[in-house]
């Protein structure tokens, strides 16, 4: 590991160099410059064992230093990593700019002071925290492209927390929780692939706790298969016509390039008899994978659209019908599919442009079939992106009756 610049924290995996028995550590420190200037070195080893306890290494007195590398003696601990120049969560002197270290460096020393991190899990999650003067707020996201089911724990001086939905703009109670004598909550959380929410805590309330888990238990009691009729722009390449889908696949995968380059909005459209269930107040419509956007309407009605993660929406009491229910579902991808359509050989120069205002002197020249663009890096042989509807489409209930 090697760095030049003490406003940047640097970091290493020693995992692989560390063998039985004792360790050294060393390290080359130079001081440059053309005028006498503070000069000094911090480090911190955080070890992480079988048991899952930790241990944590710190520069301190009990360091060696030479100036040759034969004259060794105690290092002189000028202070800790608040100071200048390196000032670990706090600023530069005379300067803006704020230092933002490796979470990890700034959990072990938060673990130095005594502290407890201001937020941990057991899920790979990030997160983002503010207090206002009645509300400790925290924001959490799931870093993986999977569901996770986990635990985090917050520390903070509210209780009876919250969970704001910023997708859907709800509110919800988080019944299940436990406060932790070192000033912490620990809070169950369920996440989509790349899900994220608020976590509010309340810090003027009293303890409130409800009753029931904090995330219902989703069971599919329909699966909507059968053929789709899907409908393609022909402005943008697509077929004049609908074509028949015998089951939900990646347009990229097509073996018309009207499809498989195709970019912009297709709809699909079905029709489906409900299947006799006793199906509770929580009755949803789950799309399964999405590329990249969708807007749906069931038996004329608009339940409405999603673009990340769950791909799922309420469908109103009464709305499903015992046959015959139609439903239509509009998918948008990116442009990425037809920028790279439009360089294959067949439609790089198939379309002329001339702009009326006279720009680029009014002159015609050859362009993409079907799209413009100013600057682009795409290459006739870069990868698409998987788009359209891929499903599973579902009907599940929250099992509550």
């Amino acid at each position: 590991m090697q760095g030049n610049n003490f406003n940047t924290i640097y970091s290493e995996n020693i995992l692989a160099a560390l063998r039985p028995g004792e360790n050294v550590v060393s390290a080359i420190v130079e001081n440059v410059g053309d005028a006498p200037n503070p000069a000094g070195f911090i480090a911190a080893i955080q070890l992480t064992r079988a048991d899952s306890s930790a241990l944590q290494i710190v520069s301190d007195q009990t360091w060696k230093a030479s100036p040759d590398g034969h004259r060794w003696s105690a290092s002189q601990v000028l202070g800790g990593g608040h100071m200048s120049p390196w000032n670990i969560g706090g600023k530069k002197d005379g300067d803006s700019t704020e230092l933002y270290p490796p979470y990890h460096v700034a959990s072990a020393l938060l673990k130095q002071m005594g502290k407890a991190e201001i937020f941990s899990s057991d899920g790979s999650l990030r997160f983002h925290q503010r207090r206002t003067d009645d509300r400790d707020i925290f924001f959490v996201a799931n870093r993986e492209a999977r569901l996770s089911s986990c635990t985090g724990v917050f520390r903070t001086d509210g209780t009876n927390p919250e969970l704001w939905d910023p997708i859907h703009g709800s509110v919800k109670a988080l019944p299940s929780f436990s406060e932790q004598k070192n000033g912490t909550v620990r809070v169950p959380l369920q996440f989509a692939a790349h899900e994220g929410y608020f976590i509010v805590f309340d810090r003027k309330a009293k303890v409130e706790k409800g009753e029931g888990a904090n995330f219902a238990s989703l069971k599919p009691v329909q699966t909507i298969n059968g053929a789709w009729q899907v409908a393609f722009d022909p402005v943008w390449g697509g077929p004049d016509t609908p074509v028949t889908f015998a089951q939900l696949t990646d347009w990229t995968t097509h073996d018309r390039p009207g499809i498989k380059y195709y970019s912009g909005i297709a709809v699909y459209k079905t029709r489906f008899d409900s299947i006799p269930a006793e199906l509770d107040s929580k009755t949803l419509l789950d799309l399964g994978n999405v590329k990249d956007m969708a807007r749906v309407t069931l038996n004329g009605k608009t339940l409405g659209t999603v673009w990340s993660e769950p791909y799922r929406m309420t469908i109103p009491a009464g709305l499903l019908k015992k046959a015959n229910n139609q439903l239509k579902i509009e998918v948008v991808n990116t442009w990425h599919n037809r920028l790279v359509g439009d360089k294959q050989p067949k439609d790089r120069n198939a379309r002329k442009l001339q702009w009326k205002s006279g720009l680029l002197g009014g002159k015609t020249y050859p362009a993409g079939r079907y799209t413009f663009s100013t600057g682009s890096d795409v290459r006739p042989n870069a990868s698409l992106l998987p788009s359209g509807l891929l499903g599973p489409v579902r009907i599940m209930t929250s099992g509550n009756k």
